[in-house]
């Protein structure tokens, strides 16, 4: 299922989170600027945002749905919320959401 402008969204999401401080639970975003960090469906929609190539909240959707069904999970936000998750298998997760889209 390649679709180029995806995996550039997905890409962009890895990049918010891709160390353990700028990556959460609980909220979708928290703090501004340098010190803003986000959960794995924050950091996606702010992707979609500031991607140039949203095509609104559909394309979101679409994009939380194809995570769910390239890592098997039932939804990305209870999923990244649950009490011990780490930072590297949200990681995971993207790593293989940017896999199934031909990234």
């Amino acid at each position: 299922m390649a679709n180029p402008e995806i995996v550039q969204i997905l890409q962009k999401a890895k990049n918010l989170i891709e160390t353990p401080n700028t990556w959460i639970q609980g909220a979708w975003s928290k703090g501004s600027g340098r010190d803003e960090c986000f959960c794995l469906a924050g950091a996606i929609g702010r992707s979609c945002r500031t991607s140039g190539i949203y095509k609104g909240f559909r394309m979101f959707e679409g994009i939380l749905h194809g995570i769910c069904v390239a890592a098997k999970i039932p939804n990305v936000a209870r999923w990244n919320d649950v009490l011990g998750r780490k930072h590297s298998e949200v990681i995971e997760v993207l790593d293989k959401a940017i896999e199934y889209y031909g990234g």
